[in-house]
């Protein structure tokens, strides 16, 4: 899907450059530019921008040609008869409708729903324009050691020197006007004003600007001009910026070493190593949940890859209820990044979660570091294994609950005997449950680190019972003496909430 978007890129760019005069062989530059520049070399993993971007070139052509059915919809496909715009319109609806008020649903139950609330950061920092002239500078410095984003992503703009001193030659005025526009967004609160802009917008707006991706309009910006100025030479530029564009840029930014040497994540290696993620899996199997001390946020991005269940904790979708559990014990690890890592290891909120094991990063201990709270277990190539003895099981009998009234109260809970609902208090019986069997003597309360969410129902003996939310943020039931089966279930229910659930 994404290839197959920058070849739409590429396509469309080629032709806007044809509609805003080019000739033929000349927008050939503008399309490589587009496709092969900066935006797809750095973005390319946001499959959403990438998508997104690919259709930004026709957008612009039905702004130039003020063909504005073109600009609303995206698509050539639907210019011509009114009717079939409206039928095209109405069946988009439709088609779009289970995943938009899913997204609706999920962005106001996530963290999503907070964004917008903070002042804007920047985009690329300055230092990134040294990449226009000078590719191989993101590889040659210390991200961590200069304070600048944790991803080199956000350091290119390379688009091509061929591109660039065709651009220079350009004297169309209305794409210079274009391309100081979509830098000065595209720096973000780096440039003069535009956070109190910025803090003019709707939330909704500021919630979806992220000026870092404004580098599509700069890249397609540049390859325009280019293709206004190269003027005879087009084919021999083209060609010229074909090959100077994949032997830089195909070597930039996410291609920066061998991958044993990367840290790349497989089914069957983490970080290069086998024996780490199969010394892992072998602990904590199914039933044991796994979070990180100082060590990589692969360990919860590539959670389906490696199949070890994580906490979580590097989403930006994540669920403000565990997030806001995470947070007693977390930290993050950095100011401007949503990944967080523990933190106090004494902490019963770890307990509540199903977390046993935690891995921290440790390339060249020999002694591996005491953390209070835990034990450790074993050392693995480049990380120490600790184990977290009173971690509770996913699910969980408790005799007694005390009234929800804020996350802080989970810092002085005690796990196993007692949770907080959204309900009155009560004490009842203590129990037991194995596999998904509950026997206790009167009244108790099952709880568990299974995350709320709309669409859980749960079964005690088949019939389908009340789902409590436990914790603030997970799944509980009560059950009746004696012995029960209790079976739980997910079934996408959409249902209209608000930001405070």
């Amino acid at each position: 899907m994404t290839v197959l978007h920058v070849w739409v890129a590429a396509v469309l760019a080629w032709r806007l450059a044809r509609a805003a005069g080019a000739e033929a062989h000349a927008a050939l530059l503008a399309g490589t530019t587009c496709a092969l520049g900066a935006f797809y070399t750095a973005h390319i993993c946001h499959a959403g921008a990438a998508c997104a971007a690919a259709w930004l070139p026709l957008i612009s052509l039905g702004m130039l040609e003020k063909r504005w059915r073109v600009v609303a919809f995206g698509t050539a496909l639907l210019v011509g008869d009114p009717r079939v715009w409206l039928r095209g319109a109405l069946g988009g609806i439709v088609l779009s409708s289970p995943m938009l008020l899913s997204a609706m649903q999920l962005a106001a139950l996530s963290t999503a729903s907070e964004r917008g609330i903070q002042e804007v950061s920047g985009g690329p920092h300055w230092q990134a324009w040294i990449t226009l002239i000078w590719p191989a500078w993101i590889s040659k410095t210390s991200i961590g050691s200069t304070g600048l984003p944790g991803s080199p992503e956000f350091l290119f703009v390379f688009c091509g020197w061929v591109a660039l001193i065709a651009a220079l030659r350009s004297r169309d005025w209305r794409w210079w006007i274009v391309l100081a526009g979509v830098v000065a967004v595209m720096m973000g609160d780096r440039t003069p004003g535009f956070t109190t802009v910025y803090n003019w917008l709707p939330r909704t707006v500021k919630g979806s600007l992220y000026p870092e991706f404004f580098l599509a309009g700069f890249v397609l910006a540049i390859g325009m001009m280019a293709a206004r100025g190269v003027g005879k030479y087009g084919l021999i530029a083209t060609a010229i910026a074909f090959v100077e564009l994949i032997s830089q840029n195909s070597r930039r930014v996410f291609h920066l070493a061998k991958v044993q040497d990367s840290g790349a994540i497989r089914p069957h290696h983490f970080d290069g190593s086998e024996a780490t993620l199969l010394g892992v899996r072998a602990l904590t199997g199914s039933d044991w949940r796994i979070e990180t001390i100082d060590d990589s946020m692969a360990w919860t991005s590539a959670a389906p890859i490696t199949r070890i269940p994580h906490i979580g904790g590097n989403d930006p979708l994540e669920m403000r209820g565990p997030s806001s559990v995470r947070a007693l014990y977390a930290k993050r690890v950095w100011p401007d990044q949503r990944y967080s890592v523990l933190a106090d290891g004494t902490s019963p909120v770890l307990d509540l979660l199903n977390v046993r094991y935690l891995v921290r990063w440790a390339p060249n201990s020999t002694t591996p570091p005491e953390v209070p709270g835990l034990r450790f277990v074993r050392s693995l190539p480049g990380h120490s294994l600790y184990e977290n003895p009173d971690a509770l099981p996913r699910w969980y009998v408790v005799p007694k609950w005390r009234t929800f009234e804020s996350f802080e109260q989970l810092r002085s809970i005690k796990p196993g005997a007692e949770v907080l609902i959204d309900g009155e208090p009560g004490e009842g019986s203590a129990g037991t449950i194995t596999d998904m069997t509950v026997r206790c003597a009167a009244r108790c309360l099952v709880a568990s680190s299974v995350v709320w969410y709309p669409g859980w129902t749960i079964r005690v003996d088949g019939v389908e019972a009340r789902v409590e939310k436990v914790n603030g943020a997970y799944l509980g039931v009560f059950v009746d003496g004696g012995e029960h089966k209790l079976s739980a279930r997910f079934w996408p229910a959409f249902t209209w909430v608000g930001r405070n659930p």
